[in-house]
């Protein structure tokens, strides 16, 4: 429309030229008549008013336009505040970087987080905020997102500016395309969710949850380090065996195994600890505390450590006394009724009086 104004406007001044040559040659030319000099004025004025009225029509056209183009601005300017806003008043960390992990733009709640001003981290790479001992691997994912266009979602530790702490952080990484307005080195999007409490959280629910699945069983739990010296006893332990639970820490599992079977759980013991054995489960006697002895189904497991070195075991007790009873009394019984079937039997087989008393004597022996 802009050029259609000018147009309008160039074609009005040529006519504006061509009237003032006109006056100027009818001037200048002494035959020319009135009336010739009238028409020719008329025509040119008749064709310059034609001209007025489309640049007028053309100018309306370019004020409508000018107008449009300020609200289609004003709208621009609305979403790019907005944006902004979005942007910076997020509730989670929120930065663009390089492929290189270069910070080259972050918005308030990733300096929050990271313990900087907000305009200190562009330019910064992310790596400084990694813990040293992370680093090599957070360099190592990063190369190896380059690779691919997909998001990810990702846990590491973040260690702020001026604090010895660290922070659990879920980073989720998308790639930036090519976007009209953004900058051509962006190439990453980067959310950061600070879940260092939800995790402590966690924590707290399942250490409570183990807390009264240990203390809870309806079986002995123990944790014993490498001497066999108690770690820590459940109630139902205690309670199998007659100690309280700070008798029973003052004491290891040689103190408490009948003397018959030491040697088998010192073995059992030294096989977890050089880690020939994971898991083992034996029965195996235990002296309670007023020195009556209890029969146990022992399954022992060791745990290691984060390098992998035997760190505990865990000790579960069955009390299997009272099936071990039965069980004697019923091979008692058995026994009993098969003497008793031999000698009737051997009562029917002959009539020598001393060859019966001396076959019954035999069976019972």
């Amino acid at each position: 429309m802009a050029t259609s104004q000018q147009t309008a406007s160039d074609k009005l001044l040529q006519q504006v030229d061509e009237l003032g040559t006109a006056i100027t040659k009818i001037i200048d030319t002494p035959n020319a008549t009135l009336s010739e000099a009238q028409e020719l004025i008329s025509a040119l004025l008749e064709e310059s008013r034609v001209s007025i009225e489309e640049l007028r029509v053309a100018d309306e056209e370019l004020r409508e336009q000018n107008e449009e183009l300020m609200i289609s601005r004003d709208v621009v300017e609305g979403q790019r505040r907005h944006y902004h806003d979005l942007f910076n008043l997020a509730p989670v960390g929120y930065l663009l970087t390089d492929n290189q992990g270069v910070i080259r733009e972050n918005n308030q709640a990733a300096a929050t987080l990271l313990n900087v001003q907000v305009n200190y981290l562009v330019g910064k790479p992310l790596a400084i905020f990694v813990p040293q001992e992370h680093r090599k691997s957070f360099r190592h994912w990063l190369n190896e997102f380059n690779s691919t266009d997909s998001v990810r979602v990702w846990e590491t530790y973040f260690q702020p500016r001026h604090s010895i702490e660290t922070r659990d952080i879920l980073l989720t990484v998308a790639h930036v395309h090519d976007e009209a307005g953004e900058q051509k080195d962006i190439r990453f999007r980067w959310l950061l969710y600070d879940i260092t409490d939800r995790k402590k959280a966690e924590a707290v629910e399942r250490e409570q949850y183990f807390h009264e699945t240990f203390e809870r069983a309806a079986v002995g739990i123990a944790h014993a380090d490498r001497n066999g010296h108690y770690l820590r006893v459940n109630h139902k332990m205690c309670e199998m065996l007659g100690y309280t639970r700070e008798e029973l820490l003052q004491l290891n599992m040689f103190d408490i195994t009948a003397p018959d079977d030491v040697h088998q759980s010192r073995e059992i013991l030294r096989q977890l600890v050089s880690q020939k054995l994971e898991t083992v489960s034996v029965e195996n006697r235990y002296r309670r505390k007023d020195g009556s002895i209890i029969w146990v189904h022992l399954t022992a497991s060791s745990v290691d450590d984060a390098k992998g070195n035997y760190a505990y075991s865990i000790n579960v007790l069955n009390d299997i006394t009272e099936s071990k009873r039965l069980a004697a009394a019923e091979h008692e019984q058995r026994t009993l009724a098969e003497a008793v079937r031999k000698t009737a039997a051997i009562l029917t087989s002959t009539l020598n009086l001393e060859e019966v008393l001396d076959r019954i004597v035999e069976t019972i022996a």
